[in-house]
C-alpha cells in the first residue's frame, strides 16, 4: 500500500538524521543503490554491505551530516519519489556544503529493493516509472 511505503521512508529518513545510519532491516539483502546520475562514473551497487560502505564514505565527509525529507513528490504501491536536502559543514573546513536530491525507491514485502537518486524531479520520477 502506498500509505505504509510513505510512512517506512519517512521512518528511514528519521532515523538516518538521527544516526546517520540507514535502517539495515527496511534493506533487502541484494538491494540495488543507483547514483548514477549525480555521478556518473559510479556503477549500480548491490547489496547491504556496499550500501552501507557508499552511504559511510558520503556521510563521514560531513562533521554535522544532515538529511531532510522535504516533500513526497510522487507515490504508488511500489514507489515513493521524494525531494530531500542533505548536507553539513565539511570536515576540517568551514564550508558548508547543501546539496538537493530526488530520492526514488522500490519497495515490495516492506523491504527496500531499489534506491536511486537524481539531480531532478522528472528523472526521479522516471526511474520508478511513475507519471507526472
Amino acid at each position: 500500500m502506498p500509505g505504509d511505503n510513505l510512512d517506512l521512508i519517512r521512518r528511514y529518513y528519521a532515523h538516518l538524521a538521527e544516526t546517520g545510519e540507514p535502517m539495515w532491516e527496511l534493506h533487502a539483502p541484494e538491494i540495488a543503490f543507483d547514483v548514477t546520475d549525480v555521478m556518473p562514473d559510479a556503477e549500480v551497487l548491490r547489496g547491504r554491505e556496499a550500501v552501507g560502505a557508499v552511504l559511510r564514505s558520503y556521510t563521514d565527509t560531513f562533521e554535522d551530516f544532515r538529511i531532510e525529507l522535504e516533500e513526497v513528490v510522487a507515490a504508488d504501491v511500489d514507489h515513493v519519489v521524494t525531494a530531500v536536502r542533505d548536507g553539513g559543514r565539511m570536515k576540517g573546513s568551514d564550508a558548508v556544503i547543501e546539496n538537493r536530491f530526488f530520492h526514488a525507491w522500490t519497495i515490495r514485502e516492506g523491504k527496500i529493493v531499489r534506491f536511486s537518486t537524481h539531480l531532478s524531479q522528472a528523472e526521479a520520477v522516471e526511474a520508478v516509472g511513475l507519471a507526472q
